[in-house]
C-alpha cells in the first residue's frame, strides 16, 4: 500500500479502531458477550491494521486476542486483566496515529464558487472555511491555521499583491497560497511568480483538478 493511500484511509482507521477498542474494553470489564465480543473486535482490528501495513498495531491486537482466548478457555482472571491492559495500550497507540486536520480556506468573492469548491474538498476529507473578503480570510488563516488558502485573483478593493502579502502575514511559512482564477495556467503562473504565491490552479480545469492541486500543495508543505 502506498503512503498516499495509507494517509487517506488513516483517519477512518483511527476513528473505527478507537470504537473497536472501546467495545472490546466494555466487554472485558463486564459487558455482555465477553470475552467473545472483545476477541472478535480485536481480531477485526488486527486485520484492518495489517491491511494498512501497521504491523506493530496488528501484533498488539493479536496479542490481546490471545489473552481473550485464554480467558475464555480457562477462566483466568489474570488473562482478563492482561487483555484489558492490551486494549488500553492499543487504544493509546491508535490515538497517536491521528493525523492533524486537513484544512483549507477558500477566499472568493463569489459564494457560489466557494460553495462548489468547498463541497468537493469536503468530499475529499478536508475541513473547509469560506470567505468572501480578505479581512475574514485573514482572521480564519490566523486562528484556524489551514494548510492551504485558495485565493481568488480578482478580489474587489484590493490588489492581488496585497491580498497575497496579508494572507502570508496571517499564516506564516506554514500556509501554502494557491491562486484561483478562470485565467489560463500561463497567466496564473505569471501572477503567482509576481506576488510570491506558492502555486495556482485554473477554475476552467474543473473542480476535481482544484482538489488535486490542493492535495499536492499540502503534501509539499508537510504537516501543519
Amino acid at each position: 500500500m502506498t503512503d498516499d493511500v495509507r494517509a487517506r484511509f488513516l483517519p477512518r482507521f483511527v476513528a473505527v479502531g478507537g470504537e473497536r477498542c472501546a467495545r472490546a474494553l466494555a466487554a472485558i470489564t463486564g459487558g455482555a458477550g465477553a470475552p467473545a465480543v472483545a476477541k472478535s473486535e480485536l481480531h477485526t482490528l488486527a486485520g484492518e491494521a495489517g491491511i494498512l501495513g501497521l504491523r506493530e498495531l496488528a501484533d498488539r491486537a493479536v496479542g490481546g486476542e490471545r489473552e481473550c482466548a485464554t480467558w475464555a478457555e480457562r477462566g483466568e482472571v489474570a488473562a482478563r486483566a492482561r487483555a484489558a491492559i492490551a486494549v488500553r495500550e492499543l487504544a493509546a497507540a491508535i490515538r497517536k496515529l491521528a493525523p492533524p486536520p486537513r484544512r483549507v480556506v477558500v477566499l472568493d468573492d463569489s459564494p457560489l464558487v466557494a460553495a462548489e469548491v468547498g463541497d468537493r474538498l469536503r468530499a475529499d476529507g478536508w475541513e473547509v472555511e469560506a470567505a468572501v473578503d480578505l479581512a475574514t480570510a485573514e482572521r480564519l488563516v490566523r486562528d484556524w491555521r489551514p494548510q492551504v488558502v485558495l485565493l481568488d485573483v480578482n478580489l474587489p478593493g484590493v490588489t492581488l499583491a496585497e491580498a497575497c502579502a496579508r494572507t502570508r502575514d496571517a499564516g506564516g511559512a506554514g500556509v501554502a497560497i494557491c491562486l484561483l482564477s478562470g485565467a489560463s495556467d500561463a497567466e496564473l503562473g505569471a501572477h503567482a511568480r509576481a506576488v510570491g504565491a506558492d502555486g495556482w490552479v485554473s477554475k476552467v480545469a474543473g473542480v476535481g483538478v482544484v482538489v488535486e492541486r490542493v492535495r499536492a500543495m499540502a503534501a509539499a508543505r508537510g504537516p501543519a
